[in-house]
């Protein structure tokens, strides 16, 4: 690849394949820039495909987890088990090889579908649309990529399941009890919010906007980038000329 100072993806799985690759030079400056939300109109009016209707219709009821691959920290958890046994997963990414029977978990193998990559936002709207709630307590988001699940589960009216750290780092995101629900203790937290809550219902619907917009906070970060690479670029000048004087 041609050397390059900046270089965005639409998901972290993406940018981690090309880092994997060696496609960018180490001093390239790298970021996480979800794409803008389709209109929900645009969304309502897309027809999904009949046979991920199926699955959806047939994995009730499931939590859907936005990242290509689940964290260890969920699956080698002695409570993951159990936790399958009262929902069942939906991964926006493709099966693992032999994953399910590395963990001995054969016999629940059922529980867990993998749908592929779905980056769309019409894709991942029909995918929350019929989800018990938005699992991303368990990976690392940016703040942009946070408010991008927030944006698209405003118009699904989903709950978001996240952790103190997300909530903290995006005001509004979740809100206990009002919009989704914190899982402060991990797992154990989702298994007692699970007996105790079953179905997820959250006290309202009418979720808080937030203050931030996705358009905005990604111009943002671009802006932040350039001017990151200018400095970088002016302070290399100025050493190379003192160099030579």
């Amino acid at each position: 690849m041609k050397t390059v100072d900046i270089v965005t993806t639409s998901t972290r799985e993406q940018l981690m394949f090309i880092k994997r690759k060696s496609w960018i030079h180490n001093f390239c400056e790298t970021e996480v820039l979800p794409p803008f939300l389709a209109s929900s109109e645009q969304m309502l009016k897309t027809e999904i495909d009949q046979d991920l209707s199926k699955l959806l219709n047939s994995m009730q009821p499931y939590l859907l987890v936005p990242s290509e691959r689940l964290n260890p920290i969920l699956t080698e958890d002695p409570l993951f088990a159990k936790f399958l046994q009262s929902k069942k997963l939906i991964v926006c990414g493709s099966r693992p090889v032999m994953k399910i029977k590395q963990l001995g978990l054969q016999s629940l193998q059922s529980e867990i579908a993998f749908v592929g990559k779905q980056a769309s936002d019409i894709g991942m709207y029909h995918l929350l649309e019929k989800s018990k709630a938005l699992l991303i307590a368990f990976d690392n988001y940016s703040a942009i990529e946070l408010l991008h699940f927030h944006q698209l589960c405003q118009q699904t009216k989903t709950p978001i399941l996240a952790s103190s750290r997300q909530a903290e780092a995006l005001p509004g995101l979740c809100i206990h009890g009002k919009n989704g629900f914190i899982l402060d203790q991990g797992l154990s937290t989702l298994l007692q919010l699970l007996q105790e809550n079953p179905d997820l219902k959250t006290i309202d619907t009418n979720y808080p906007l937030l203050t931030a917009d996705l358009t905005d906070s990604a111009l943002n970060e671009l802006n932040r980038l350039y001017s990151k690479v200018q400095h970088i670029k002016t302070t290399a000048i100025d050493i190379k000329s003192r160099s030579l004087s």
